[in-house]
Protein backbone atom coordinates (compact mmCIF):
# COMPACT_ATOMS: atom_id res chain seq x y z
CA UNK A 1 0.00 0.00 0.00
CA UNK A 2 2.87 2.27 0.43
CA UNK A 3 4.23 1.70 -2.61
CA UNK A 4 0.67 2.82 -4.21
CA UNK A 5 -0.09 5.89 -1.86
CA UNK A 6 4.22 7.07 -3.34
CA UNK A 7 3.32 6.38 -7.14
CA UNK A 8 -0.14 8.56 -6.44
CA UNK A 9 2.04 10.99 -4.88
CA UNK A 10 4.39 11.41 -7.74
CA UNK A 11 1.86 11.51 -9.93
CA UNK A 12 -0.23 14.56 -8.41
CA UNK A 13 4.01 16.16 -8.20
CA UNK A 14 3.69 15.44 -11.65
CA UNK A 15 0.34 17.47 -12.52
CA UNK A 16 0.93 19.84 -10.52
CA UNK A 17 3.59 21.15 -12.30
CA UNK A 18 2.08 20.76 -15.78
CA UNK A 19 -0.70 23.10 -14.39
CA UNK A 20 1.43 25.51 -12.28
CA UNK A 21 4.32 26.31 -14.27
CA UNK A 22 2.12 28.57 -17.21
CA UNK A 23 0.61 30.01 -14.02
CA UNK A 24 3.82 31.53 -12.49
CA UNK A 25 6.12 32.13 -15.20
CA UNK A 26 6.83 35.27 -16.87
CA UNK A 27 5.27 35.54 -20.33
CA UNK A 28 4.73 37.91 -23.06
CA UNK A 29 2.63 37.96 -25.90
CA UNK A 30 4.22 38.86 -29.06
CA UNK A 31 3.12 41.14 -31.92
CA UNK A 32 2.85 41.52 -35.51
CA UNK A 33 6.20 42.15 -37.34
CA UNK A 34 5.40 44.12 -40.48
CA UNK A 35 8.53 43.46 -42.26
CA UNK A 36 7.55 39.40 -41.88
CA UNK A 37 3.97 40.04 -42.92
CA UNK A 38 4.90 41.30 -45.91
CA UNK A 39 7.03 38.92 -46.93
CA UNK A 40 4.62 36.28 -45.69
CA UNK A 41 2.12 37.67 -48.35
CA UNK A 42 5.30 37.33 -51.09
CA UNK A 43 6.29 34.14 -50.28
CA UNK A 44 2.42 32.85 -50.92
CA UNK A 45 1.72 35.13 -54.11
CA UNK A 46 5.14 33.73 -55.68
CA UNK A 47 4.56 30.19 -54.84
CA UNK A 48 1.16 30.55 -56.55
CA UNK A 49 3.12 31.86 -59.65
CA UNK A 50 5.46 28.78 -59.07
CA UNK A 51 2.61 26.36 -59.31
CA UNK A 52 0.65 28.10 -62.86
CA UNK A 53 3.96 27.98 -64.38
CA UNK A 54 4.23 24.30 -63.53
CA UNK A 55 1.06 23.32 -64.46
CA UNK A 56 1.32 25.34 -68.00
CA UNK A 57 -1.51 28.27 -66.99
CA UNK A 58 1.70 30.81 -67.48
CA UNK A 59 4.70 31.21 -69.96
CA UNK A 60 8.02 31.65 -68.85
CA UNK A 61 7.50 35.25 -70.44
CA UNK A 62 4.53 35.63 -68.59
CA UNK A 63 6.12 34.18 -65.21
CA UNK A 64 9.27 36.52 -65.85
CA UNK A 65 6.67 39.67 -66.09
CA UNK A 66 4.55 38.90 -63.25
CA UNK A 67 7.64 38.07 -60.55
CA UNK A 68 9.06 41.52 -61.56
CA UNK A 69 5.72 42.85 -60.77
CA UNK A 70 5.39 40.92 -57.62
CA UNK A 71 8.98 42.27 -56.47
CA UNK A 72 8.39 45.65 -57.07
CA UNK A 73 5.47 45.88 -55.02
CA UNK A 74 7.03 43.98 -52.34
CA UNK A 75 9.79 46.86 -52.64
CA UNK A 76 6.97 49.58 -52.26
CA UNK A 77 5.35 47.72 -49.74
CA UNK A 78 8.35 47.07 -46.88
CA UNK A 79 9.08 49.82 -44.29
CA UNK A 80 11.82 51.77 -44.43
CA UNK A 81 12.73 51.13 -40.74
CA UNK A 82 12.93 48.31 -38.78
CA UNK A 83 10.03 48.12 -36.40
CA UNK A 84 10.30 45.94 -33.51
CA UNK A 85 7.91 43.78 -32.51
CA UNK A 86 5.26 44.94 -30.30
CA UNK A 87 4.90 42.67 -27.16
CA UNK A 88 2.75 42.69 -24.01
CA UNK A 89 4.20 41.11 -20.52
CA UNK A 90 1.43 38.77 -18.82
CA UNK A 91 0.95 38.85 -15.30
CA UNK A 92 2.17 35.75 -12.80
CA UNK A 93 -1.41 34.51 -11.42
CA UNK A 94 0.21 33.34 -7.66
CA UNK A 95 -3.40 33.35 -6.54
CA UNK A 96 -4.72 30.96 -8.94
CA UNK A 97 -1.37 28.94 -8.73
CA UNK A 98 -1.43 29.13 -4.46
CA UNK A 99 -5.32 27.56 -4.92
CA UNK A 100 -4.60 25.45 -7.18
CA UNK A 101 -1.92 23.73 -5.46
CA UNK A 102 -3.87 23.61 -2.50
CA UNK A 103 -6.86 21.88 -4.48
CA UNK A 104 -5.83 19.22 -6.34
CA UNK A 105 -4.24 16.95 -3.92
CA UNK A 106 -6.72 17.59 -1.40
CA UNK A 107 -9.65 16.94 -4.23
CA UNK A 108 -7.39 13.78 -5.17
CA UNK A 109 -7.57 12.14 -2.03
CA UNK A 110 -10.76 13.06 -0.93
CA UNK A 111 -12.53 11.31 -3.91
CA UNK A 112 -10.73 8.44 -3.98
CA UNK A 113 -11.07 7.91 -0.30
CA UNK A 114 -14.89 8.83 -0.98
CA UNK A 115 -14.93 7.00 -4.00
CA UNK A 116 -12.06 4.56 -4.13
CA UNK A 117 -12.11 0.98 -2.60
CA UNK A 118 -8.67 1.13 -0.05
CA UNK A 119 -9.68 -1.96 1.45
CA UNK A 120 -10.15 -4.01 -2.05
CA UNK A 121 -6.91 -2.74 -3.56
CA UNK A 122 -4.90 -2.96 -0.51
CA UNK A 123 -5.96 -6.79 -0.36
CA UNK A 124 -5.38 -7.47 -3.89
CA UNK A 125 -2.02 -5.70 -4.03
CA UNK A 126 -1.11 -8.19 -0.93
CA UNK A 127 -2.69 -10.84 -2.53
CA UNK A 128 -0.37 -9.86 -5.74
CA UNK A 129 2.59 -9.51 -4.22
CA UNK A 130 2.26 -12.58 -2.10
CA UNK A 131 1.52 -14.84 -5.46
CA UNK A 132 4.23 -13.37 -7.07
CA UNK A 133 7.02 -13.63 -3.95
CA UNK A 134 5.80 -17.47 -4.30
CA UNK A 135 6.14 -17.72 -7.67
CA UNK A 136 9.80 -16.38 -7.83
CA UNK A 137 10.72 -19.08 -4.30
CA UNK A 138 9.16 -21.80 -6.25
CA UNK A 139 11.25 -21.05 -9.13
CA UNK A 140 14.18 -20.54 -7.47
CA UNK A 141 13.98 -23.64 -6.29
CA UNK A 142 13.13 -25.21 -9.44
CA UNK A 143 16.27 -23.44 -10.80
CA UNK A 144 18.75 -25.20 -7.67
CA UNK A 145 17.02 -28.41 -8.06
CA UNK A 146 17.54 -28.48 -12.44
CA UNK A 147 21.13 -27.06 -11.39
CA UNK A 148 21.53 -30.28 -8.93
CA UNK A 149 20.26 -32.50 -11.31
CA UNK A 150 22.31 -31.64 -14.56
CA UNK A 151 24.89 -32.21 -12.44
CA UNK A 152 23.73 -35.53 -10.96
CA UNK A 153 21.22 -36.80 -13.28
CA UNK A 154 21.12 -40.04 -11.94
CA UNK A 155 19.74 -38.31 -8.90
CA UNK A 156 15.92 -40.38 -8.78
CA UNK A 157 14.42 -38.45 -5.25
CA UNK A 158 15.78 -35.12 -7.22
CA UNK A 159 13.43 -35.74 -10.19
CA UNK A 160 10.28 -36.87 -8.48
CA UNK A 161 10.52 -33.83 -5.96
CA UNK A 162 10.68 -31.89 -9.49
CA UNK A 163 8.13 -33.13 -11.13
CA UNK A 164 6.04 -32.93 -7.80
CA UNK A 165 6.67 -29.31 -7.74
CA UNK A 166 5.62 -29.06 -11.39
CA UNK A 167 2.50 -31.04 -10.89
CA UNK A 168 1.51 -28.14 -8.33
CA UNK A 169 2.42 -25.43 -10.64
CA UNK A 170 -0.28 -27.01 -13.41
CA UNK A 171 2.91 -27.57 -15.58
CA UNK A 172 1.88 -31.09 -16.58
CA UNK A 173 4.45 -31.37 -19.63
CA UNK A 174 7.33 -30.64 -17.66
CA UNK A 175 6.05 -32.61 -14.97
CA UNK A 176 6.00 -35.86 -16.88
CA UNK A 177 8.80 -35.75 -18.26
CA UNK A 178 10.10 -35.56 -14.89
CA UNK A 179 8.28 -38.35 -13.49
CA UNK A 180 9.71 -40.25 -16.18
CA UNK A 181 12.99 -40.00 -15.33
CA UNK A 182 12.36 -40.60 -11.92
CA UNK A 183 10.60 -43.89 -12.75
CA UNK A 184 13.34 -45.10 -15.04
CA UNK A 185 16.08 -44.55 -12.05
CA UNK A 186 13.28 -45.22 -8.99
CA UNK A 187 11.33 -47.99 -11.12
CA UNK A 188 8.05 -48.86 -9.91
CA UNK A 189 6.28 -47.71 -6.92
CA UNK A 190 2.70 -47.15 -6.75
CA UNK A 191 2.97 -43.24 -5.74
CA UNK A 192 5.25 -42.22 -8.25
CA UNK A 193 3.39 -44.26 -10.61
CA UNK A 194 0.06 -42.31 -9.43
CA UNK A 195 1.31 -38.68 -9.57
CA UNK A 196 3.00 -39.96 -12.97
CA UNK A 197 -0.25 -40.97 -13.98
CA UNK A 198 -2.08 -37.44 -13.13
CA UNK A 199 0.42 -36.14 -14.70
CA UNK A 200 0.40 -37.91 -18.32
CA UNK A 201 -3.50 -37.40 -17.89
CA UNK A 202 -3.59 -34.08 -17.23
CA UNK A 203 -1.23 -33.39 -20.41
CA UNK A 204 -3.87 -34.89 -22.48
CA UNK A 205 -6.89 -33.03 -21.29
CA UNK A 206 -7.56 -34.86 -18.41
CA UNK A 207 -7.89 -38.06 -20.35
CA UNK A 208 -7.06 -41.41 -17.97
CA UNK A 209 -6.43 -43.63 -21.23
CA UNK A 210 -3.30 -44.77 -22.99
CA UNK A 211 -0.06 -44.49 -21.23
CA UNK A 212 -2.22 -42.86 -17.89
CA UNK A 213 -4.31 -46.27 -17.99
CA UNK A 214 -1.34 -48.68 -17.92
CA UNK A 215 0.33 -46.28 -15.18
CA UNK A 216 -2.62 -47.15 -13.22
CA UNK A 217 -3.08 -50.50 -13.75
CA UNK A 218 0.55 -50.96 -12.43
CA UNK A 219 0.08 -49.05 -9.20
CA UNK A 220 -2.81 -51.33 -8.21
CA UNK A 221 -1.22 -54.51 -8.88
CA UNK A 222 1.79 -53.10 -6.52
CA UNK A 223 -0.58 -52.08 -3.92
CA UNK A 224 -4.18 -52.94 -4.64
CA UNK A 225 -5.65 -50.51 -1.79
CA UNK A 226 -3.72 -47.84 -2.33
CA UNK A 227 -6.27 -45.01 -2.21
CA UNK A 228 -5.09 -42.58 -5.51
CA UNK A 229 -5.05 -46.09 -7.33
CA UNK A 230 -8.51 -46.88 -6.43
CA UNK A 231 -9.35 -43.48 -7.18
CA UNK A 232 -7.88 -42.66 -10.47
CA UNK A 233 -8.89 -46.58 -11.65
CA UNK A 234 -12.14 -45.83 -10.75
CA UNK A 235 -12.36 -42.51 -12.71
CA UNK A 236 -10.86 -44.39 -15.61
CA UNK A 237 -13.49 -46.74 -15.67
CA UNK A 238 -16.05 -44.17 -15.37
CA UNK A 239 -14.89 -42.62 -18.60
CA UNK A 240 -15.03 -45.98 -20.35
CA UNK A 241 -18.45 -46.08 -19.27
CA UNK A 242 -17.64 -49.32 -16.82
CA UNK A 243 -19.63 -48.14 -13.63
CA UNK A 244 -19.53 -51.68 -12.60
CA UNK A 245 -15.62 -51.32 -12.33
CA UNK A 246 -15.98 -47.90 -11.08
CA UNK A 247 -18.47 -48.97 -8.13
CA UNK A 248 -16.07 -52.12 -7.37
CA UNK A 249 -13.19 -49.83 -6.84
CA UNK A 250 -15.01 -46.94 -5.31
CA UNK A 251 -16.39 -49.07 -2.42
CA UNK A 252 -12.71 -50.27 -1.70
CA UNK A 253 -11.58 -46.58 -1.33
CA UNK A 254 -15.20 -45.74 0.90
CA UNK A 255 -13.78 -48.70 3.33
CA UNK A 256 -10.47 -46.99 4.09
CA UNK A 257 -11.45 -43.66 4.88
CA UNK A 258 -13.01 -42.33 7.99
CA UNK A 259 -16.90 -42.84 8.76
CA UNK A 260 -17.86 -39.11 7.93
CA UNK A 261 -14.55 -37.51 6.54
CA UNK A 262 -15.00 -35.09 3.55
CA UNK A 263 -13.19 -37.81 1.57
CA UNK A 264 -15.32 -40.61 2.56
CA UNK A 265 -18.53 -38.07 1.70
CA UNK A 266 -17.50 -37.43 -1.87
CA UNK A 267 -16.59 -41.23 -2.37
CA UNK A 268 -20.36 -41.77 -1.38
CA UNK A 269 -21.41 -38.90 -4.04
CA UNK A 270 -19.81 -40.73 -6.97
CA UNK A 271 -21.35 -44.02 -5.48
CA UNK A 272 -24.84 -42.87 -5.50
CA UNK A 273 -24.19 -41.18 -9.18
CA UNK A 274 -23.50 -44.86 -10.56
CA UNK A 275 -26.54 -46.13 -8.86
CA UNK A 276 -25.79 -47.62 -5.46
CA UNK A 277 -28.37 -48.49 -3.79
CA UNK A 278 -27.11 -45.60 -1.14
CA UNK A 279 -26.77 -47.63 1.57
CA UNK A 280 -23.50 -45.62 4.14
CA UNK A 281 -23.89 -42.67 2.02
CA UNK A 282 -23.92 -39.38 4.18
CA UNK A 283 -27.16 -37.53 5.00
CA UNK A 284 -26.96 -34.54 3.11
CA UNK A 285 -24.59 -34.77 0.79
CA UNK A 286 -23.97 -32.79 -2.23
CA UNK A 287 -24.62 -33.93 -5.69
CA UNK A 288 -21.91 -34.81 -7.58
CA UNK A 289 -20.79 -31.08 -10.00
CA UNK A 290 -20.62 -31.60 -13.80
CA UNK A 291 -20.01 -27.96 -15.42
CA UNK A 292 -20.80 -27.71 -19.10
CA UNK A 293 -18.18 -25.31 -20.84
CA UNK A 294 -18.94 -23.50 -24.07
CA UNK A 295 -15.57 -22.04 -24.97
CA UNK A 296 -14.96 -19.59 -28.00
CA UNK A 297 -12.40 -16.90 -29.34
CA UNK A 298 -12.90 -13.62 -29.75
CA UNK A 299 -12.49 -12.65 -33.93
CA UNK A 300 -10.32 -10.39 -33.24
CA UNK A 301 -7.55 -12.76 -32.03
CA UNK A 302 -7.86 -15.45 -34.41
CA UNK A 303 -4.67 -14.87 -36.23
CA UNK A 304 -2.29 -14.62 -32.86
CA UNK A 305 -2.24 -18.33 -32.49
CA UNK A 306 -2.18 -21.62 -34.59
CA UNK A 307 -4.85 -24.51 -35.30
CA UNK A 308 -2.68 -26.62 -33.03
CA UNK A 309 -2.65 -24.32 -30.29
CA UNK A 310 -3.37 -26.16 -26.80
CA UNK A 311 -6.57 -24.68 -24.99
CA UNK A 312 -7.04 -25.45 -20.93
CA UNK A 313 -10.23 -25.11 -19.79
CA UNK A 314 -10.36 -24.78 -16.32
CA UNK A 315 -12.14 -24.13 -12.64
CA UNK A 316 -10.87 -22.71 -9.87
CA UNK A 317 -12.35 -21.81 -6.25
CA UNK A 318 -14.17 -18.20 -6.38
CA UNK A 319 -12.26 -17.79 -2.68
CA UNK A 320 -9.58 -20.09 -2.11
CA UNK A 321 -6.54 -21.58 -3.98
CA UNK A 322 -5.70 -21.16 -7.13
CA UNK A 323 -5.24 -24.41 -8.12
CA UNK A 324 -7.56 -25.60 -10.84
CA UNK A 325 -10.14 -28.09 -8.94
CA UNK A 326 -10.81 -29.31 -12.51
CA UNK A 327 -8.77 -28.97 -16.51
CA UNK A 328 -9.42 -30.55 -19.23
CA UNK A 329 -7.49 -29.39 -22.85
CA UNK A 330 -8.53 -29.07 -26.50
CA UNK A 331 -6.85 -27.77 -29.32
CA UNK A 332 -7.84 -24.03 -30.75
CA UNK A 333 -8.86 -25.98 -34.07
CA UNK A 334 -11.82 -27.35 -32.09
CA UNK A 335 -13.15 -23.96 -31.27
CA UNK A 336 -15.95 -22.79 -30.44
CA UNK A 337 -16.33 -26.20 -28.37
CA UNK A 338 -18.10 -27.71 -25.72
CA UNK A 339 -16.12 -29.31 -22.34
CA UNK A 340 -17.15 -31.23 -19.82
CA UNK A 341 -15.54 -30.69 -16.50
CA UNK A 342 -16.14 -32.81 -13.34
CA UNK A 343 -14.52 -33.87 -10.27
CA UNK A 344 -12.66 -37.27 -12.48
CA UNK A 345 -10.67 -34.13 -13.82
CA UNK A 346 -9.41 -32.91 -10.18
CA UNK A 347 -5.48 -32.34 -9.72
CA UNK A 348 -5.67 -33.20 -6.18
CA UNK A 349 -8.11 -35.56 -3.74
CA UNK A 350 -8.55 -32.52 -1.99
CA UNK A 351 -9.33 -29.82 -4.48
CA UNK A 352 -12.26 -30.87 -6.30
CA UNK A 353 -15.04 -29.24 -7.77
CA UNK A 354 -17.79 -30.95 -5.39
CA UNK A 355 -15.62 -29.24 -2.14
CA UNK A 356 -16.47 -25.75 -3.26
CA UNK A 357 -19.77 -23.73 -3.83
CA UNK A 358 -18.51 -21.23 -6.42
CA UNK A 359 -16.44 -21.61 -8.94
CA UNK A 360 -14.84 -19.17 -12.06
CA UNK A 361 -14.65 -20.86 -15.03
CA UNK A 362 -11.72 -19.72 -17.64
CA UNK A 363 -9.94 -20.58 -20.79
CA UNK A 364 -6.49 -19.98 -21.61
CA UNK A 365 -4.58 -20.51 -25.70
CA UNK A 366 -1.42 -21.73 -23.97
CA UNK A 367 2.14 -20.56 -26.86
CA UNK A 368 4.02 -22.71 -25.12
CA UNK A 369 2.13 -25.75 -24.35
CA UNK A 370 1.95 -25.04 -20.43
CA UNK A 371 -0.87 -24.55 -18.32
CA UNK A 372 0.56 -22.15 -16.25
CA UNK A 373 -0.04 -18.50 -17.60
CA UNK A 374 2.63 -16.98 -19.50
CA UNK A 375 2.88 -13.45 -21.29
CA UNK A 376 1.23 -13.69 -24.68
CA UNK A 377 -1.16 -16.20 -24.25
CA UNK A 378 -4.95 -15.65 -24.26
CA UNK A 379 -7.37 -16.36 -21.76
CA UNK A 380 -10.89 -15.71 -20.85
CA UNK A 381 -12.78 -15.95 -17.87
CA UNK A 382 -16.42 -16.02 -16.71
CA UNK A 383 -17.47 -12.21 -15.73
CA UNK A 384 -18.91 -13.83 -12.25
CA UNK A 385 -18.84 -16.23 -9.92
CA UNK A 386 -20.40 -19.46 -10.92
CA UNK A 387 -22.83 -20.84 -7.89
CA UNK A 388 -22.60 -24.51 -7.48
CA UNK A 389 -25.22 -24.84 -4.72
CA UNK A 390 -27.28 -25.50 -7.57
CA UNK A 391 -26.65 -26.82 -10.56
CA UNK A 392 -26.10 -24.67 -13.26
CA UNK A 393 -29.07 -24.66 -15.98
CA UNK A 394 -27.43 -23.90 -18.95
CA UNK A 395 -24.07 -24.12 -20.55
CA UNK A 396 -21.23 -21.74 -18.83
CA UNK A 397 -20.10 -19.47 -21.80
CA UNK A 398 -16.40 -18.26 -21.65
CA UNK A 399 -15.17 -15.90 -24.54
CA UNK A 400 -11.33 -16.12 -24.76
CA UNK A 401 -10.80 -12.25 -25.30
CA UNK A 402 -7.71 -10.78 -24.07
CA UNK A 403 -4.21 -10.98 -24.16
CA UNK A 404 -1.83 -12.19 -20.62
CA UNK A 405 0.56 -8.65 -20.13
Amino acid sequence: MIVFWGLAAAMVTVALGLILAPLVRRGELPGRDPQEAALSVYRQRFQELSDDLGRGSLTQAQFEEAREELETALAGDLPTETVPPHTRELPRNWRTALAVSIAVPILSAGGYLWLGATEELGTAMRQTEDEANRRQHLQEAIATLESRLSADPDLGEGWLLLGRTYLALTEPVKATAAFAQAHRLLGDNPDLLIDYARAVAMSHGGRLDGQAAELIERALKLAPEHPGALWLAAAESINRDAKADARGYLQRLAQQLPAGSEQERLVRVQLEQLGEDGAGSTPGAKDAVRLEVQVTLDQSLTERIGPDTTVFVFARAARGPRMPLAIARVRARDLPATVVLDDSQAMTSELKLSNFDAVVVGARASLSGEARAQSGDLEGYTPNAISLTERPSAPIAVTIDRIVP
